[in-house]
């Protein structure tokens, strides 16, 4: 089984996620927000899921076994 992820640093708030990323295979992407110190999760462009720094990052599927705390990911 192929596994893979997106992941995007958010610049600005007028980059969105495109569809083409899902069509091409691609079943999770992470937006990272440095800005308001948040990841959004994309399993699809339906569901779509905020983390906030007190909340934890999964890779579900993906990445199996792999979490770290937001506010971990804004500490480097």
């Amino acid at each position: 089984m192929r596994r893979a992820a997106n992941l995007v640093l958010a610049v600005t708030k007028s980059r969105g996620i495109r569809p083409a990323q899902f069509s091409a295979g691609v079943p999770l992407v992470w937006v990272v927000d440095p800005a308001t110190q948040t990841v959004t999760v994309y399993c699809s462009l339906q569901e779509i899921k905020m983390l906030s720094a007190d909340q934890e990052l999964e890779g579900g599927e993906v990445l199996p076994g792999f979490r770290v705390r937001v506010a971990e990911i804004f500490a480097i």
